[in-house]
């Protein structure tokens, strides 16, 4: 039989999980082995909860059958949908999707309304079936088994409403459909008219109150006619006349201004002429035109053309011609006064008469614009008239268009109470007439016992595989302990005519038995730890008493002595020695606490196995003190001595969890092998004592599975055949591991 062993790396050790942290179980995940394991372990309970659920979803089947089938009739109302308008008014155009899914679905909602089924419920035809006899006193029973059996449902991207009703009787199922259907449309055909009677109410309403603004319209435009002063203003004629005199009147009013303005500026330039010149060229022309200056200028014109003849003649000296022009002198005089009186007189005179134009041209630069202020107020006034008169005849064309379109509007509403497609809805179908019951239905039971049975057996496979605590394979020691794993022994049931056999020293007396081949493979797999000079003192212990380490301690010195090797076996329990009853010696003789005491030598302790390459030591006499004497110098020079003289040195020690001897030897060894038992051990025992153990700071570990039970159909059972079938023996009777 081929054994499944893990192998670890050459001197490394398994890592340590500190204490309490949750165990490597927990976090290593499931495998798809592990699941089909437990699939394989646990395939019985499977098997028979599922079986119990089919036979119970069968009878259950059974039982609605007879005393509740259900009958289910189906109808169908279709949504009528109003087609859009497309762009630009072109056409009709079928409604959008979400418009569609909303009408079908408000249709639904009516149709599961507690309301619309208490009105089907008080329809004749509805209380002369049996469903509504049975429940005829009971009104909230009636109406919640009503909500429970009649159900509508929208068609996705359909315009139809799928109504469905069960019963117990198929007629039933769709007579009380087909009354709820009739009973719908009665309803929505109501709704549809009431609707429309209050929208022409609503309309009637909004006429009169039209009519009214529209009188009240043409009396304002009445009253602006009768108070308008100029006829035919409406059209515009009275402003046009009013305009023109205005017009007049800024003409006029600009040509004072600017008469004015050019005498303010002439009197300006006068004033500077006088300044300057003294007169101007007006008063010039004034004054030359005055008869008095013309006879003094043309005297002393005279005069100066006789002085001058006389000069020629006289000579300028002489006395007639100094009075000649003492006269022009005097003339000269005169003239000069006779213009200064007329330029002063004239330039007064010009002055005040440009003044007194101004003034008057003022007073009449006044009175115009008083006239145009006046005529101003008359546009202002017929401007507002005008836009009261435009206001009121647009609103009295917005309320006569209005009134056209509620005109329009109440003629459309009336032909539409006269029309049968007034009602939103159509009855598409009528209820089906059931022809197979809806329920119960055989395979729908069937599949579902099944999977629940499937379900629950799972549930229950896992939740008992999760409750487990034992270490039964060489997957829990890889999943829960994380150790590395040197050996599988499995356990053998006793067949019924075979002689059961013992299994301490079975690797000598069946050398070709399974469990013989599981010690030789762990012979081999020490090898794995670590070369044999560096691995040649090991303790063999366990958590608890009849774990198997003294079987395996004694089959594996048995295997190793069988290679070659030269062995020496000590029996380190004191207090539950085994070797002199397995290897049965005269007298008594010395053991390992006479050579830790000095009482002995171990030359005298030693003694021969019966087996070549194997000797022995037996515990000797229980001490009061086996833990110091454990722990003491003696302890170590015994088994670095013995090193010299063996290739391995095995000590079948005591159990860790239940003494301190173990512990104490693990720090003075080259290895440890625990042996953990799997019809006993827990996972919880397994853990502490590889815990306390690896703080002993011992060198190399690993696990011995031992008492492994082989499954039906598993790897075990089918891995022993094939070895016996290899090897050409019969099988052996039951071997059982114990120490």
């Amino acid at each position: 039989m081929t054994m499944e062993i893990s192998l670890p790396a050459t001197g490394i050790q398994a890592p340590q999980r500190r204490q309490g942290t949750p165990s490597a179980a927990m976090g290593a995940g499931m495998t798809y082995k592990d699941v089909m394991g437990i699939l394989r372990r646990r395939m019985w309970l499977i098997i028979i909860v599922t079986t119990v659920f089919v036979i119970l979803s069968a009878a259950l089947w059974l039982m609605f059958l007879v005393y509740s089938p259900e009958y289910t009739s189906v109808g169908f109302v279709r949504c009528k949908m109003p087609l859009q308008e497309g762009l630009f008014g072109m056409g009709g155009v079928i409604p959008r999707k979400d418009v569609i899914a909303m009408a079908t679905a408000s249709n639904a909602a009516l149709l599961n309304n507690e309301f619309f089924l208490s009105e089907v419920l008080k329809r004749t035809k509805v209380k002369e079936t049996q469903w509504y006899i049975k429940r005829e006193d009971d009104l909230e029973k009636r109406l919640e088994d009503m909500k429970k059996s009649f159900s509508a449902y929208p068609r996705r991207e359909t315009e139809f409403v799928m109504v469905q009703m069960v019963a117990a009787s198929p007629k039933e199922a769709k007579d009380v459909l087909d009354e709820a259907l009739r009973q719908f449309r009665l309803q929505r055909e109501e709704t549809a008219t009431d609707s429309l009677r209050r929208s022409l109410q609503a309309l009637t309403t909004q006429r009169h109150a039209v009519d009214v603004k529209i009188r009240t319209s043409q009396g304002k435009l009445v009253d602006l006619t009768q108070r308008a002063e100029t006829p035919g203003w409406q059209a515009g004629g009275g402003r046009t006349v009013v305009l023109q005199e205005l017009s007049l009147l800024q003409g006029e009013r600009l040509g004072l201004e600017s008469e004015i303005q050019q005498l303010r500026t002439y009197a300006a330039q006068l004033q500077q002429i006088n300044a300057t010149q003294g007169y101007s060229s007006t008063v010039r022309m004034a004054i030359e035109q005055d008869p008095m200056v013309n006879g003094y200028r043309s005297q002393v014109a005279n005069l100066v053309q006789q002085r001058d003849m006389l000069i020629k003649r006289l000579g300028p000296e002489h006395r007639q011609v100094q009075d000649i022009q003492t006269t022009i002198d005097v003339g000269q005089a005169q003239l000069s006064n006779r213009e200064q009186m007329l330029q002063q007189q004239y330039g007064g005179q010009e002055t005040e008469m440009i003044s007194r134009q101004i003034i008057s041209m003022m007073e009449q630069l006044k009175v115009i614009n008083n006239q145009y202020e006046e005529v101003s107020s008359r546009q202002r006034d017929l401007d507002q008239k005008l836009v009261s008169y435009a206001v009121t005849q647009e609103d009295i064309d917005n309320l006569n268009h209005q009134l056209a379109v509620i005109e329009q509007e109440v003629q459309s509403i009336t032909v539409k109470m006269n029309d049968p497609d007034r009602v939103p809805v159509e009855i598409a179908q009528y209820g089906s007439d059931p022809l197979e019951r809806s329920f119960p239905k055989p395979l729908s039971f069937i599949m579902g016992g099944l999977i629940l049975g499937l379900a629950i057996s799972l549930g229950l496979a896992f939740l008992l595989e999760f409750m487990n605590d034992s270490v039964q394979t060489p997957r829990d020691v890889q999943h829960h302990l994380r150790v590395p794993l040197l050996g599988t022994i499995p356990l053998y049931e006793q067949e019924e005519g075979v002689a059961k056999i013992s299994v301490e020293k079975v690797a000598m007396s069946h050398p070709h038995a399974l469990i013989s081949e599981s010690y030789r493979k762990l012979r081999t797999n020490l090898f794995f730890i670590a070369p044999p000079s560096e691995f040649k003192t090991i303790l063999i212990t366990s958590s608890a008493a009849d774990c198997g380490k003294t079987t395996t301690a004694v089959n594996l010195s048995i295997a190793l002595a069988a290679e070659g090797r030269h062995v020496l076996l000590v029996d380190a329990n004191f207090r539950r020695p085994a070797f002199n009853r397995l290897f049965p010696a005269e007298g008594q003789g010395r053991g390992l606490s006479n050579i830790l005491v000095g009482q002995a030598v171990v030359a005298d302790a030693i003694r021969s196995s019966g087996i070549e390459g194997l000797d022995l030591i037996d515990s000797g006499p229980l001490p009061p003190n086996p833990a110091d004497l454990l722990n003491s110098k003696r302890m170590c020079d015994f088994l670095e001595s013995q090193k010299q003289h063996y290739d391995f040195v095995i000590l079948d020690g005591p159990p860790s969890l239940l003494v301190t001897d173990a512990n104490i030897i693990a720090g003075q060894v080259d290895g440890i092998i625990a042996v953990i038992n799997a019809k006993h051990a827990t996972r919880g025992m397994a853990q502490r004592m590889i815990r306390e153990l690896k703080g002993c700071k011992m060198r190399r570990f690993g696990v011995v599975l031992n008492a492994v039970k082989s499954r039906k159909g598993g790897y075990f059972e089918k891995a022993s055949q094939s070895y016996y079938d290899y090897i050409g023996e019969g099988r052996m009777g039951t071997v059982e591991s114990k120490g």
